[in-house]
C-alpha cells in the first residue's frame, strides 16, 4: 500500500508514530477497508455514520474491528493535537496482517473539486 500520509504523526495499533515510516504501509498487501472522515474544526464529521459504514464494510469481509468507537475517536483527537492540524481529511485503515488486526490512522491530501 501506498504511504499517503501527509503529517507528521500517524496512529498505528494504538502507538503514536512518524508518518515517514513506510515500512508500515509496505507491510499491507492483502484486504483491507478504510474510510476518509473530514476533521473540521478538531471534530470528525458525521464520525458515527462513517464508523457504522466501516463496520459493515469489516463484517462483509469477515474482519473484527477490535476498537470502540470512543477509542478511535480518540486516535482522531490525538492526530489533531500531535500534528497541529485541526482541519484535514483523517483516513482510518483496518486489515489483518499474519493474522493479527492492523490499525491505522493518520491524515491525507484533502481533494477538493
Amino acid at each position: 500500500m501506498k504511504n499517503d500520509a501527509v503529517s507528521e504523526f500517524l496512529i498505528h495499533n494504538d502507538r503514536l508514530r512518524p508518518a515517514s515510516e513506510n515500512g508500515i504501509f509496505d507491510a499491507i498487501n492483502g484486504q483491507s477497508i478504510y474510510e476518509v472522515i473530514k476533521v473540521a474544526a478538531g471534530v470528525p464529521l458525521f464520525f458515527e455514520h462513517h464508523m457504522a459504514r466501516m463496520r459493515h464494510s469489516a463484517h462483509l469481509l469477515r474482519l473484527d474491528l477490535n476498537q470502540p468507537d470512543g477509542r478511535i475517536r480518540g486516535h482522531i483527537a490525538s492526530l489533531v493535537q500531535e500534528n497541529r492540524c485541526p482541519e484535514a481529511n483523517v483516513k482510518l485503515v483496518w486489515t489483518l496482517m499474519d493474522g493479527q488486526p492492523l490499525f491505522l490512522a493518520y491524515f491525507i491530501e484533502s481533494e477538493r473539486p
